[in-house]
């Protein structure tokens, strides 16, 4: 496949566990991709932001990358991956927009291995001798990601996951591909253990159980 891609410039990012920033969002245009409006914005490309209960279904819950083309201005910020097409151009009252900076805070993780596993929607068998009859399995089911890397102390991605196994709270991670696309995550980092062999580089990996099903933009 010619646009096939290797994993060379991929890059793996995770919030560092400093809350987000809200955003001082008025609107959002109808159009694909779409562009946040406000005034006095201070987005740059490779921001990640979030949104909650805006009243906006393709976007509740999800986050996404601000676009370096066309640049973010005070006024206008494009989301990479976004579709507004004929949608609300106002948010819910009680709208949360909040973002995390591409450059505080993001760690960039410089790991050894990725590997991500989504769980198939499945049901949960409640059949009894009157009938059969089952139930979707709850949302959170969603699946896991595994990393690696090596052990070194004085790393500030190694102590950024660390941290985050000990304090076990809910991270985004964001995925920096070929080609300008983006693979977002969110989840809990747990299970960090370390390997030790002969002679060997020391190694750790951990999990991360996801809470939302990967995205990848465009």
């Amino acid at each position: 496949m010619a646009g096939a891609s290797t994993t060379k410039d991929v890059r793996i990012y995770m919030s560092t566990g400093t809350p987000a920033t809200v955003v001082g969002v008025t609107g959002i245009t109808a159009a694909k991709p779409a562009a946040l409006t406000g005034a006095g914005m201070t987005l740059v490309a490779g921001d990640v932001v979030k949104f909650d209960k805006t009243g906006l279904a393709n976007f509740d819950g999800k986050s996404f990358v601000v676009a370096a083309t066309p640049a973010p201005t005070a006024t206008s910020v494009t989301l990479v991956g976004t579709d507004n097409t004929g949608g609300a151009t106002t948010l819910a009252g009680g709208a949360v927009v909040t973002a995390y900076s591409g450059t505080t805070g993001l760690q960039d993780l410089c790991l050894s291995q990725l590997s991500i596993s989504v769980d198939a929607p499945g049901t949960i068998d409640v059949s009894t001798f009157c009938g059969a009859a089952s139930l979707p399995v709850p949302a959170a089911n969603v699946g896991s990601v595994n990393i690696g890397g090596y052990v070194d102390p004085t790393a500030s991605d190694f102590l950024a996951i660390k941290g985050a196994d000990e304090l076990g709270d809910k991270r985004i991670f964001r995925v920096t591909m070929p080609h300008g696309t983006f693979l977002l995550m969110e989840g809990i980092l747990s299970g960090l253990t370390y390997g030790l062999e002969l002679n060997q580089a020391i190694t750790w990996s951990a999990t991360i159980t996801l809470t939302a099903k990967p995205r990848y933009t465009l």
